[in-house]
């Protein structure tokens, strides 16, 4: 069982809890209902404008960073390449190939540490960890080539050392592929691929070249060359076709439909099927078409060249304009967004208030209509006539829920007048018949007491009939005061018996006169006041009903109830 608390102890009843009202709900809803819609706006509006930021970023990363990556790209391979010729058959014509191409290395790679590095801010710098990478690479450069030039290191740890620089510069460019846009990081997928077999070429390059300095492949060299190979042919054909669109597609038709192409192709292929040393495994006779590879692969580099510059330049240039149309984006949908949160807000601030003003209306209307009600209700009672359709008007309703609402509230109000009404008629009806009877009756008695005052002068000496005589009369002048109560409370008009004013004992002693018992009533009055004649019918019947009503006895415990307490 709950124990009440101490309100509801000091007051006898629960406290009313407060509760907000619809005004303060509604305001609550619009508030936070445009809250969540401005939070959600600016959440959008900040991620993609963070997209665009880094959209440009990473752009601005490619064309500084990913061209300038180019020449040193081209340049590593090339040196690559007269390195490992060099080291296979030193002379004085590869050693001055080798020195013009390390001072062209030399110039892309400081082109490559300026603007990857110094030129390009810091908080534009993205994937800036395999620049980095590359910059620790490159550092070893110079004790690279002071081994080949001492023909101390093994010349194959010589070749893979530029060929980790030139991975590297790939890593980087696939890094920088992985784009914050789904389009462009597909776009980049065939320029990660034309990369891949580009080295792979320029590896098959190096080895048919070292090939030709020594006069012979070797095992290890051979299935380099068949691996570089294979990797062509997948980058061509999954990576690279198939992802290609517009110019740059028509550009690699091109190259593959060429002769140069089909020239590379057949070679590569007669290289990989030559025969070999039965003890050694050793492709110790080259085969003639070696002799066609600089005028077969020099052509189709060239165009691959071509095409990675085009498809770089493309990526980046679609890179920014991406940007440009996220942050337009941006721009429009921050614009839109608003445009429609205002819209909105104005919409549930119209409703809000269209809401309060129905509630505020339908409350005085009900405020007003309980009024008319009441006075329709009194002006029945008082026997008047109501126009049920002229107080209680029935619409025309809006067609809502308050209109609803507003509807059947004045269809109850209807209803209730309309009771009211018939009520009225009903107890109009049963009055007019208690007036009439009773009309009927005092009609009576007043011919009944006409001949009871005729019977007292005609036996006026007989005492005995004359007493029995004035018994009657008593009982009918006390029917005919019912009789008169009773045409009161039908408010039937009925003549007053009195038309002078009487003094205030003769009033008395008229009421004790139609009283029964009147023998236990003394009138002790000494004034003379007097009382006016049309309050002289009621005052006496008021007196009369007084002087009937017997005293009522008061019962053992009502008696020990009301005794005084000992003093």
């Amino acid at each position: 069982m709950t124990t009440p608390s101490k309100a509801e102890r000091r007051h006898g009843r629960p406290r009313r809890r407060r509760s907000m009202s619809v005004r303060t709900r509604l305001a609550l809803i619009a508030v936070v209902s445009i809250s969540a819609l401005v939070t959600l706006v600016a959440y959008n509006a900040s991620r993609l404008f963070q997209q665009s930021t880094n959209l440009r970023n990473e752009s601005s990363t490619g064309r500084l960073g990913g061209e300038a990556s180019l020449p040193l790209f081209y340049g590593i391979q090339t040196e690559r390449k007269l390195s490992a010729v060099y080291l296979a058959a030193p002379s004085a014509s590869a050693r001055a190939a080798l020195d013009k191409q390390r001072q062209q290395t030399d110039q892309a790679v400081t082109s490559f540490r300026q603007l990857s590095g110094t030129t390009l801010p810091v908080q534009e710098r993205r994937k800036f960890e395999f620049v980095e990478k590359i910059y620790t690479q490159l550092d070893d450069l110079a004790a690279v080539r002071g081994q080949a030039d001492g023909r101390t290191g093994d010349p194959d740890q010589t070749v893979a050392y530029y060929t980790s620089v030139i991975v590297g510069l790939i890593e980087f460019y696939q890094a920088l592929s992985a784009m914050d846009d789904p389009a462009l990081t597909l776009e980049t997928r065939p320029l990660v691929g034309l990369f891949w077999a580009s080295d792979a070429l320029s590896q098959e390059d190096m080895l048919i070249a070292e090939a030709q300095a020594s006069g012979q492949m070797s095992p290890e060299h051979r299935v380099a060359f068949a691996e570089a190979y294979g990797t062509q042919s997948v980058m061509y054909d999954k990576w690279i076709a198939p992802y290609l669109t517009g110019t740059d597609q028509a550009a690699y038709t091109k190259i593959v439909q060429s002769a140069a192409w089909r020239s590379k192709t057949r070679i590569e292929k007669v290289v990989i099927d030559a025969p070999t040393s039965s003890v050694s495994g050793v492709v110790e006779d080259l085969p003639r078409a070696v002799d066609d590879w600089d005028g077969a692969c020099g052509p189709v580099a060239g165009e691959i060249a071509k095409l990675n510059l085009a498809r770089t330049q493309g990526l980046l240039e679609h890179g920014f304009q991406r940007a440009d149309q996220v942050r337009s984006q941006v721009l429009w949908q921050v614009g839109g967004s608003l445009a429609a949160v205002v819209v909105i807000a104005v919409m549930i601030v119209w409703n809000i208030v269209s809401i309060v003003r129905r509630i505020k209306a339908l409350r005085t209307g009900t405020l007003e209509s309980s009024k008319r009600l009441s006075a329709a209700v009194a002006r029945l009672q008082a026997g008047e006539h109501v126009d049920v359709d002229a107080e209680f008007p029935a619409g025309p309703w809006r067609q809502d829920e308050f209109g609803t609402l507003e509807e059947a509230r004045a269809g109850e109000q209807r209803t209730a007048v309309d009771l009211a009404v018939a009520q009225a008629r009903d107890r109009g009806g049963f009055t007019g018949f208690v007036a009439a009877t009773a009309g009927r009756s005092l009609n009576l008695v007043e011919g009944q007491l006409r001949e009871l005052d005729r019977l007292e002068k005609k036996y006026g000496k007989d005492t005995e009939v004359l007493k029995e005589l004035f018994g009657l009369d008593r009982i009918a002048v006390r029917t005919r005061r019912n009789l008169d109560d009773l045409l009161t409370l039908a408010d039937a008009n009925h003549v007053q018996p009195y038309v002078q004013p009487r003094t205030l004992i003769q009033l008395v002693e008229d009421a004790v006169g139609e009283a029964e018992d009147h023998e236990r009533v003394e009138p002790t009055i000494s004034h003379r006041q007097g009382v006016k004649a049309q309050a002289v019918n009621a005052l006496m019947h008021i007196i009369a009903a007084l002087v009937t009503a017997k005293p009522a006895r008061l019962t053992p415990r009502a008696s020990r109830s009301r005794r005084q307490p000992d003093s």
